[in-house]
């Protein structure tokens, strides 16, 4: 079965993430890996468009951060739960963080 460009897309965002172990460590990524990680986030962003979700300013800052190797996107989730689980939303996430 061939996969989708959907399908990879998505396992280029959060299947191809390091082990929970790696997960605070900064990514370093070359520039090809940024420009495959761009598209599968435009692919992603398309898709969703389309069910109509739209993209919000704090996952454009998660996804910038990410990109720039400050901040893994596995770390960016689990910070994400812990603040929403303590704090009942996600308003003030991103200023919050170090590495926004």
């Amino acid at each position: 079965m061939q996969k989708t460009r959907f399908q990879a897309a998505l396992k280029q965002i959060f299947i191809n993430q390091p082990s929970q172990k790696e997960s605070s460590k900064m990514l370093h990524l070359t520039e090809a890996e940024k420009a495959e990680m761009r598209e599968a986030i435009k692919q992603v962003d398309a898709l969703f468009a389309l069910e109509g979700f739209e993209k919000t300013e704090q996952s454009r800052k998660i996804d910038e951060a990410v990109l720039a190797g400050r901040v893994s996107n596995q770390q960016a989730i689990d910070e994400m739960i812990a603040y929403a689980k303590e704090r009942k939303t996600t308003d003030g996430f991103i200023e919050s963080r170090e590495w926004q």
